[in-house]
């Protein structure tokens, strides 16, 4: 009887080592597995960022491109209705110090006090831009 007590004890002492050597196992495999899920779902949760910025990027970049074709475009139409007015603009250049001579009483003209309201201050400049034409 007493050999089948000490097998009782030696089966139960036998039975805890092993509960808990493998409970402190699957405890630091938990602590591993944990350890590094987070760090997978971060570079999986990364990744999938990324690739949502990646196609949010290339859905602005379409539109970017059709906007600087769009500018581009415009542009050279622009240049090409500015030309025939920077030539008429160097012709006038060229033509203004004879035309200069008509005006030297510009310079010599009281300057129209500020405190004066707009409209007579306009009606001045006409009146002296008026005169060198001969009309009143």
């Amino acid at each position: 009887m007493r050999s089948e007590v000490m097998a009782e004890k030696n089966r139960k002492d036998t039975e805890g080592q092993f509960i808990i050597r493998w409970k402190s196992r699957i405890g630091r495999s938990l602590a591993t597995w944990s350890s590094r899920r987070p760090a997978k779902l971060t570079s999986l949760t990364c990744a999938t960022a990324s690739g949502v910025w990646r196609f949010k990027l290339q859905g602005l970049l379409s539109p970017k491109v059709t906007l600087q074709g769009t500018l581009a475009e415009r542009g050279s139409r622009f240049g090409a209705q500015l030309a025939p007015i920077q030539t008429l603009i160097a012709g006038q250049q060229h033509r203004s110090p004879a035309d200069s001579c008509a005006w030297p009483h510009r310079a010599a003209e009281p300057r129209v006090p500020a405190r004066t309201g707009t409209k007579t201050r306009l009606e001045q400049e006409i009146a002296i831009y008026r005169s060198p034409l001969g009309r009143n």
